[in-house]
C-alpha cells in the first residue's frame, strides 16, 4: 500500500512540475497595450501616452517577427522583461535597461537579438518610477497565442472613428489596385482622388477594384467590432473615440478616462502634443506616425482630393450600410455617433450644392444672398422697403406706357 501511495505522489509531483513549467507567465501589471485600426487615431494616442514621463513607449507598430508560437513567446519574454525592469527604481534611462536585457539573455542569442530589435524606443528623456511600458500594436488581435495569454489581465485601449470619416480618410490615404503608382503604399501627387469617385466606389459594392469597408484593409475593423472580437479577447478594455482628440474640451474628458484606466496623472501629458494632430494627411507632406500639425487645420479634407469634403450622400450611404455597427458601438462601449444612428433622417442635396458652386455667376438668388450678407443689419432692414418702392415705380411706369399707347390710338 505504501508503495502504491509513493507512486501516486511521484506522479502528482511530476504533473504539477510539468504544469508549472508550461504555464503562461503572469502579465506584468505595468504593461499597457494600445490597439485599434489604421486611420483611427492610434498614432496620435501613442504620441499622447508616450509624452507622459511615467510611460516608456516602444516604437509604434512593433510586433513579433512572425505568427508562429516560437516568435510570439520570444517577443513576450522580452516585453515582459522590459516591463518588470521598469518597475525597478535603478532603471531610469535607456542604456541601463538595454544593458540589463543583454545580461539577462546572455546565453540565448535569439533573445538578445530580440532585445536589440525592441530597443527602438520612443520614450520621455525624464523617466520617473514606477513606469508603464507602452506597446502599440494594431495587429495584436492577429496573434492568437498572445491574445490567449494576455487577454485576461493586460490593460488595453482601442481607438475607433466615425465610419464615414474612417472610410473617407482611408480612401485618401492608401494606394490600391486602381492606382497607377503602387509604391509607396500611401497616396502621392500622382494619385487621383475625388468625392465623386469615392461615391461611385461605395455604390459599386465590390464590382470595382476597391470594396470600401469590406476589403482586407478597410473591412478589418468593421469585422472585429461587429463580431465582438475586441470584447471577447481583452477583459480590461477602454474604447476611445478618435474625434474626442480634435476638440480641447473633449480631449480633457477623454484623458480623464485614460487617467482613471491607467492611474497616470493628467498633469503629466504634454500640452503641445495634446494641441496637435498626428498623421493627419491634410497634405501629402503631413503623412507619417511622427508627423504632427496644429489643430487649426480643418478635419476631413485632404490635398490628394483637392481639399474637397466628402459628399453628403456618401456619408448617408455609409451610415445606412453600417447602422448596425454604430448601434453596437453605442450599446457595448458607450461610443455614440449620433449622425450614424439617425442616418435615415439626414437631408442631402449635393447636386444642388454643386450647381450653385458651378453656376453662381448666373444665379441671381445666389448673388443677391452674397451681396446682402455683406451689408450691415441696418441696410438689411431697409431692403424690403427699397424693393417695395422699386415695384411701385415699375407699376406706375407700366400704367403710363399703357395710357400713352391708348392716346396714340385715339
Amino acid at each position: 500500500m505504501q508503495y502504491m501511495m509513493s507512486i501516486v505522489m511521484h506522479c502528482v509531483t511530476f504533473v504539477l512540475m510539468f504544469a508549472t513549467s508550461s504555464a503562461a507567465p503572469a502579465v506584468p501589471s505595468n504593461l499597457l497595450l494600445v490597439g485599434g485600426f489604421h486611420k483611427c487615431g492610434s498614432s496620435h494616442l501613442h504620441r499622447v501616452l508616450a509624452s507622459h514621463p511615467k510611460v516608456f513607449a516602444l516604437r509604434k507598430e512593433i510586433k513579433p517577427l512572425s505568427n508562429d508560437v516560437t516568435a510570439e513567446k520570444l517577443f513576450e519574454q522580452v516585453v515582459f522583461f522590459y516591463a518588470r525592469e521598469l518597475m525597478n527604481d535603478d532603471y531610469t534611462d535607456l542604456a541601463k535597461i538595454k544593458g540589463a536585457c543583454k545580461r539577462h539573455f546572455s546565453e540565448r542569442a535569439e533573445a538578445k537579438e530580440e532585445c536589440l530589435r525592441l530597443m527602438s524606443l520612443n520614450a520621455s528623456p525624464t523617466l520617473e518610477s514606477p513606469k508603464l511600458l507602452l506597446l502599440t500594436s494594431l495587429k495584436f488581435l492577429k496573434y492568437p497565442e498572445l491574445v490567449n495569454r494576455w487577454g485576461a489581465t493586460v490593460k488595453a485601449m482601442f481607438i475607433v472613428r466615425d465610419p464615414a470619416e474612417y472610410l473617407w480618410a482611408a480612401f485618401n490615404y492608401w494606394i490600391v489596385d486602381m492606382d497607377v503608382s503602387q509604391k509607396p503604399h500611401k497616396t502621392t501627387n500622382r494619385s487621383y482622388r475625388s468625392p465623386e469617385l469615392f461615391h461611385e466606389l461605395l455604390l459599386a459594392e465590390g464590382r470595382l477594384s476597391w470594396m470600401l469597408g469590406k476589403d482586407g484593409r478597410t473591412g478589418e475593423w468593421f469585422f472585429l467590432v461587429q463580431n465582438g472580437t475586441m470584447r471577447k479577447s481583452v477583459k480590461h478594455l477602454l474604447v476611445l473615440r478618435s474625434e474626442d482628440f480634435l476638440d480641447p474640451d473633449l480631449t480633457m474628458l477623454a484623458l480623464g478616462k485614460v487617467s482613471s484606466f491607467t492611474t497616470l496623472e493628467l498633469a503629466g501629458f504634454n500640452k503641445s502634443v495634446l494641441s496637435s494632430r498626428t498623421n493627419s494627411q491634410y497634405s501629402v507632406s503631413t503623412k507619417g506616425a511622427q508627423s504632427a500639425i496644429g489643430q487649426d487645420v480643418p478635419a476631413g479634407v485632404y490635398e490628394i482630393s483637392g481639399y474637397r469634403p466628402m459628399l453628403c450622400r456618401s456619408r448617408r450611404l455609409i451610415y445606412q450600410k453600417f447602422l448596425a455597427l454604430c448601434q453596437m458601438l453605442a450599446a457595448r462601449y458607450n461610443i455614440t455617433y449620433t449622425a450614424c444612428l439617425s442616418a435615415n433622417f439626414m437631408p442631402c442635396d449635393d447636386h444642388k450644392s454643386a450647381e450653385s458652386d458651378c453656376n453662381s455667376s448666373h444665379d441671381f438668388s445666389g448673388v443677391t444672398a452674397r451681396l446682402i450678407s455683406g451689408y450691415n443689419s441696418t441696410l438689411m432692414v431697409q431692403v424690403p422697403a427699397l424693393l417695395t418702392l422699386i415695384m411701385v415705380c415699375i407699376f406706375a411706369c407700366s400704367l403710363r406706357c399703357k395710357h400713352g399707347s391708348d392716346v396714340g390710338v385715339v
